[in-house]
């Protein structure tokens, strides 16, 4: 006689019930707030997913601190002196695919020419401390500007960014760009505020000044704002000026000035 009270799960929710106790297991070991998954993702692919945390949590908190040349296995390098020019493109290649081929790539935001390129790679990056963990599918991922900031291009990008957003009424203005002198100058906000909309016509940076910790960004701007109460058009033509200071590693806008 079959006991009709006597249910077991089905595998798939046999497979649904040992992912909560996966998660239940890392939010006990390892401190890691666990949610519910999506209702519609997969059990076994959950499982995975949960599988590889674990597998990397575990793999983290007993790894040792190496060398980035330790972790690619010590290949031979020459010199970057003792390459001539003709062979350094080849020379590079050759040590981006081993470092690649062990989990470590490397990458520049602006272009970066062949021989410092090796330079940095054998006289800076191989020397960087690093966590001796590898996983299938894991990198290490290096930039250079993080050794070497840019900071011509930064401020470029940094004062395009600010343009863009203060001119445009449907985006909010971006506080992390700004002191905190800046953000609250009531004639930048005051004036925005004038506006119902403004139209960019043209905007470039014209020189780059970098003092210490100070800089200064000088444009020609072109651009029209209809003004809120009046409906009127403005136009504002003809140079301006950005004033930055570098604080915590980052360059923050001052003070703008637009042409009158």
């Amino acid at each position: 006689m079959t006991n009709q009270n006597d249910e077991t799960l089905d595998p798939l929710d046999e497979l649904k019930a040992e992912n909560e106790v996966k998660k239940l297991k890392l939010q006990m070991e390892h401190g890691m707030e666990m949610y519910g998954g999506a209702d519609n993702l997969d059990p076994a692919i959950e499982a995975q997913f949960l599988d590889n945390i674990s597998q990397f949590e575990n793999e983290y908190q007993n790894c040792k601190q190496v060398t980035v040349y330790e972790y690619i296995g010590q290949p031979e390098f020459r010199p970057v002196a003792d390459i001539p020019d003709a062979e350094l493109p080849a020379a590079l290649d050759h040590l981006m695919k081993i470092m690649n081929k062990n989990g470590v790539s490397l990458e520049a935001i602006c272009f970066v020419d062949d021989r410092e390129f090796y330079r940095f790679i054998t006289e800076e990056l191989f020397i960087h401390q690093t966590d001796d963990m590898k996983m299938e599918g894991m990198m290490n991922c290096y930039i250079y500007e993080e050794f070497h900031p840019n900071h011509e291009y930064d401020i470029r990008r940094y004062c395009d960014e600010f343009i863009d957003t203060f001119l445009d009424k449907d985006k909010e203005i971006d506080s992390y760009q700004l002191t905190e002198e800046a953000e609250n100058n009531p004639r930048l906000t005051n004036f925005r505020d004038a506006y119902r909309s403004f139209t960019i016509h043209s905007f470039e940076i014209k020189e780059i000044t970098i003092i210490d910790e100070t800089a200064e960004a000088t444009f020609h701007i072109d651009f029209t704002g209809i003004i809120e109460s009046l409906h009127e058009t403005k136009s504002f033509t003809g140079e301006g000026k950005f004033r930055l200071k570098y604080m915590y590693g980052y360059w923050y806008i001052d003070e703008v000035v637009f042409p009158e």
